[in-house]
């Protein structure tokens, strides 16, 4: 695991669900909140501190990117904590 996602799931705030994460085979970490095929966020932390989401919510999608600097993203956990 890179550290930048070593520091990302560190940062999960112990209140958020917990997410599933695999390597990807770029070396990159995602972490998965998944409800069902059409809920869903992804998460991918890469080894320069970038975190890169994408999310489906029924028929709202979203996806953006921005820099990891340590703290868990505050528009991340807007999302997570609405939507799951």
């Amino acid at each position: 695991m890179n550290i930048a996602a070593k520091n990302f799931n560190d940062s999960i705030l112990k209140d958020l669900p917990k997410p599933t994460s695999y390597i990807e085979e770029d070396g990159d970490v995602n972490f998965e909140w998944y409800l069902n095929p059409r809920h869903i966020l992804s998460v991918s932390v890469s080894s320069d501190n970038f975190v890169y989401y994408a999310g489906l919510f029924g028929n709202d999608s979203l996806k953006d990117s921005e820099l990891f600097d340590g703290k868990f993203p505050e528009t991340l956990f807007k999302i997570i904590k609405c939507r799951f």
